[in-house]
């Protein structure tokens, strides 16, 4: 494994595009049987694929980074959250992380259509998250007018992260992230109620479209059958614009960089065992988006045709930038956008400037302030149990079969 300057100690020197040319175990009937099958739901359909290649070859489990970034890269953050939804940073609070690190040249605001309550569980729908994306911007441009922001600084108000069913016939909920529709969007579409309870993935695509957005799959294995999206025989119109293939905050925990991260949060015995399985989602996202010949259980023909992009995911302002998309020419407006994602001229990576800017210390604290106690409530929910089903077939499976 290389080695880095800066927080990440453990990442892949291989651009996606070389890894589909790595090895990748095949899994056997039996275990596409119970993956692709019965756990398909969950997003993972290839975890025996993933755990043997981590076993056989480790260093292509991990999302790539650029050792140098070349003189005409340009950084940009699809995907985080502030206050106004599940986040905990306000915008001059992430404004101001950027302008100290100088690692990104561009950050989509994409709050979720609700905010929390008091209690930080209930979801309290907003019909106003589409404004409080207008706001980012207007915050942006003074912000640039003074000198604290770069004048090549972009973001794209019009943006959030919705929620609707996969289609018409099942209750699988997904998340699609939208980028420049109109300040009306959701007013015209009937309001947040309408879009996230009685729209399935592809008709929201095409409103999306139709009102001159963007549209970005993300996370698509992440406990979600959003990956299904790539298989379905979707019209031009309704066919998503990119697919998230690192997003970071699915994926740290497992990175090697963050050695001694488990142990520095209130997490079980059974949760460390388990941690290795985060690393499985960015893996599959990566590979189903080149041109691979794996077969037909990473065969996702829409995938190939939508732009793959990095983000951070972010809910907390010092991991904002940790993970990117890396373009090699600036973005001025969302007609660039297109056209580059469009031509597929992106490059999702680790990001080194964020690497070297920020301490880890930095991070625990505030994942450890802001989410400690929601940790450890998360452990007695069903998704906890849903790792240790994953883990256990994994375990079973493998000693079975290798």
């Amino acid at each position: 494994m290389i080695s880095h300057q800066g927080l990440h100690q453990s990442v892949s020197k291989i651009p996606p595009a070389r890894l589909v040319k790595y090895p990748i175990p095949k899994q056997s009937f039996l275990s596409n049987l119970i993956f692709g099958k019965l756990l398909k739901r969950f997003g993972i359909t290839q975890m025996m694929s993933y755990h043997r290649t981590r076993k056989r070859a480790p260093k292509t489990t991990y999302p790539y980074m650029p050792q140098k970034l070349p003189d005409n890269a340009h950084l940009y953050d699809f995907h985080f959250h502030s206050y106004y939804s599940d986040g905990r940073g306000t915008f001059r609070d992430i404004l101001r992380e950027i302008s100290r690190k100088k690692h990104l040249n561009g950050l989509i605001i994409t709050d979720h259509p609700y905010h929390l309550g008091k209690d930080l569980n209930d979801k309290i729908p907003s019909e106003r998250v589409i404004a409080h994306s207008y706001r980012f911007q207007k915050l942006i441009n003074t912000l640039k007018k003074s000198g604290k922001l770069s004048e090549d600084f972009i973001s794209f108000p019009g943006s959030c992260e919705f929620f609707m069913k996969l289609d018409e016939n099942t209750d699988s909920e997904v998340e699609l992230i939208v980028l420049g529709v109109s300040k009306d969007f959701v007013k015209k579409n009937g309001g947040i109620r309408r879009l996230t309870n009685y729209c399935h993935a592809e008709e929201f695509i095409e409103k999306v479209h139709d009102d001159n957005g963007l549209v970005i799959v993300p996370h698509p294995f992440f406990f979600t059958r959003a990956h299904e999206l790539f298989r379905y025989k979707l019209s031009k119109n309704a066919q998503p614009d990119a697919i998230e293939t690192i997003n970071y905050t699915t994926g740290f925990i497992y990175d090697k960089a963050y050695n001694g991260f488990l142990e520095k949060l209130p997490f079980s015995d059974q949760t460390k065992i388990i941690s290795h399985n985060f690393g499985y989602f960015n893996w599959m996202a990566t590979l189903i988006s080149q041109k691979n010949n794996f077969g037909k259980y990473f065969d996702y023909p829409l995938a190939i045709k939508a732009a793959p992009v990095g983000s951070s995911d972010a809910h907390f302002h010092t991991m904002i930038g940790a993970a990117a998309t890396m373009i090699k020419e600036p973005i001025h407006s969302i007609e660039d956008l297109r056209r580059v994602f469009s031509k597929r001229e992106t490059l999702p990576i680790y990001n080194p400037l964020w690497s070297q800017s920020t301490r880890k210390k930095e991070v625990y604290n505030e994942i450890f302030e802001a989410y400690g106690d929601l940790i450890m409530d998360g452990l007695k929910k069903e998704s906890f149990f849903r790792w240790i089903l994953a883990k256990t077939i994994v375990d079973i499976t493998a000693f079975f079969l290798d």
